[in-house]
């Protein structure tokens, strides 16, 4: 479903230009739109743009793809050099996944919100406050990021 221009600004926020220069991309049928920033930084940025469905399905393929890789190497007895090699390409392959699909996502992301709050028909200032809120950023990345760095903290003195 197409919307206004204003009501993707509203949902976008502050990054409004960014990602409906994105969008229009999308809509002149560009297929793929690699976004760097969620290729490095992955989950972290899925809870920042609020995409936590996103997050719940490719953190369940990623759990998968890593029991499989574990049964892989004890079922070939894979040494541990050969074994950092597959964690590597497999680190990579999730960056690259998730930056290759993740403006998609966050398009139907903004679609679906946009959609949902424009049914309720509600007053223009109203419509405009409930799509607002339901885009955007969370302020969860900032806790995210200092409790990896604890976590990483953690682990690297043991």
């Amino acid at each position: 479903m197409k919307h206004k221009d204003e009501h993707y600004r509203s949902f976008f926020g502050k990054d409004s230009n960014y990602f409906l220069a994105i969008k229009d991309r999308f809509d002149n049928g560009e297929k793929v739109v690699f976004n760097s920033y969620a290729c490095i930084f992955g989950m972290g940025y899925m809870i920042y743009r609020k995409m936590y469905r996103f997050l719940l399905l490719i953190f369940t393929f990623l759990m998968v793809e890593v029991y499989l890789e574990q049964v892989f190497i004890q079922q070939f007895e894979i040494g541990l050099d050969k074994q950092r090699a597959i964690q590597l390409v497999s680190m990579v392959f999730w960056a690259t996944v998730v930056g290759s699909v993740s403006n998609r996502f966050y398009m139907a992301q903004a679609n679906r919100s946009i959609s949902r709050v424009l049914k309720l028909d509600l007053p223009e200032t109203e419509t405009f406050e409930r799509i607002q809120k339901a885009g955007g950023t969370s302020i969860i990345i900032p806790v995210c990021i200092v409790l990896s760095i604890i976590a990483i903290i953690m682990i690297l003195n043991n």
